[in-house]
């Protein structure tokens, strides 16, 4: 399949129709004017395998110039074998809205051999502006250079402002080759769909961050280990959420188990007067002296503040999670703004820390704090204000913090901790 120029191709089929109509056994139709051009291509024909796309230019037909319509000499269309030469037009700007501000227009194809593209578009056709939202790491377009917010213009030179979308996932999951038509966007449009993404990531957590509770529920699970900064915790107590035992997280663990009647029973009687008061009210609540393992159990700690994204790269961690920091480092250092780096940074830190087998909110917690330090280490570097600057990093850790399904209190404190350290 190429991309511009000529190609030849030799039909073999037997078949074609005694009188025109434009139809070749092939798979493919013709049109009956000059130039003589491909007018339609039949879905999982021989054409359609053999890169055959509507458009394309007949120029010689058996070594001849095709300078007659088909219906004047038709005969010579039906032989077999036959040779075709064939040529693919050349794609310009002005082809396609002007308002899309497309760069450079490029195009690749998909052979037999690629099973998956790796692309993902911020909005499947049929749609007035197609952008890759997304780049699979290794895959198929990673390696042709296909970029995070480039355009898709066509699909076997189909326009995607009008492919019905149950073509475009068929074009995409069994039609090989494939010939894509994209160009470069600009700086500004890639900041859209960074935006774009970071939106429809936290989307997708917060929809697999409640697929997990209900199934935690159905399985009566115990609760999560707490918050990533044990001193946090210290006093704080959970609750089981299907029965009633209270397990403490402080110095002095404690169950309370419901004593009331078992859950369908009928209530018992109740009569009023003084006589209920000494079995429901205690006559007198015990004091510090009598009860001398509370006095002398140690205070619980104060609830500490997360650290900042500034302060992620001070605080001594576990081997399993620096590793996953650093991985969040090494990708925010190829982002092109901040932005990005920000965005690239908490997901590779969230993919490591999950690969390296770290707890579900630990991985969450990871994420926004290297969002905010790449952000923080960004601003410095733009001589950013100190003011600005908190700013910043405050709202590049609450992103993050929601992106990674985080709930929106949690995010919160994070993101307000860390706009106090950097303002510090």
């Amino acid at each position: 399949m190429v991309l511009e120029g000529t190609y030849s191709l030799t039909l073999e089929t037997a078949g074609a129709p005694s009188s025109f109509d434009g139809t070749l056994p092939e798979g493919f139709t013709i049109t009956d004017a000059a130039p003589v051009t491909v007018a339609a291509v039949t879905r999982g024909g021989w054409a359609e395998e053999h890169g055959v796309l509507p458009g394309d230019e007949i120029l010689e037909l058996g070594g001849e110039k095709v300078s007659i319509k088909p219906s004047a000499a038709w005969s010579s269309w039906t032989a077999r074998p036959l040779v075709l030469k064939l040529r693919r037009v050349e794609v310009q700007a002005q082809d396609f809205d002007e308002s899309k501000e497309l760069g450079p227009i490029y195009r690749i194809w998909a052979s037999k051999e690629v099973t998956k593209m790796g692309i993902r578009p911020a909005r499947e056709p049929p749609h007035e502006r197609v952008q890759i939202l997304a780049v699979t790491p290794g895959s198929w377009a990673e390696r042709e250079e296909v970029k995070v917010a480039d355009h898709l213009l066509m699909i076997n030179q189909q326009h995607t402002t009008t492919l019905p979308r149950d073509e475009y996932h068929r074009l995409m999951s069994s039609v090989r080759p494939l010939l894509f038509t994209l160009a470069r966007c600009s700086e500004e449009q890639k900041r859209e769909v960074a935006a774009t993404r970071m939106q429809l990531l936290y989307r997708m957590r917060k929809a697999r961050k409640e697929l997990k509770l209900k199934k935690a529920a159905r399985e009566q699970s115990s609760t999560s280990p707490g918050d990533f900064f044990p001193a946090a915790t210290a006093g704080r107590s959970s609750v089981h959420p299907r029965t009633d035992e209270v397990a403490s997280t402080g110095p002095q663990a404690a169950t309370v188990t419901h004593t009331g009647p078992a859950p369908g029973a009928a209530p018992a009687a109740v009569s009023p007067g003084p006589a209920l008061a000494p079995a429901s009210v205690p006559a007198k609540e015990a004091t510090p002296a009598e009860r001398p393992e509370a006095a002398s159990a140690p205070p619980s700690a104060p609830p500490s503040a997360p650290p900042s994204a500034p302060q992620a790269a001070q605080i001594k961690r576990a081997p399993k999670a620096e590793e996953a920091l650093q991985a969040g480092r090494q990708a925010a250092a190829s982002a092109k703004c901040r932005s990005e780096a920000a965005l690239l940074a908490g997901l590779a830190t969230e993919k490591a820390a999950n690969e390296l087998g770290l707890p579900a909110w630990e991985a969450d917690e990871l994420s926004a704090l290297i969002a905010g330090e790449v952000t923080f280490d960004a601003c410095v570097n733009e001589k950013m204000s100190p003011e600005l600057l908190a700013v910043e990093v405050g709202k590049a850790t609450h992103a993050a913090a929601l992106a990674a399904g985080m709930v929106t209190q949690k995010a919160a404190e994070m993101a307000a901790a860390a706009v106090a350290v950097a303002a510090a």
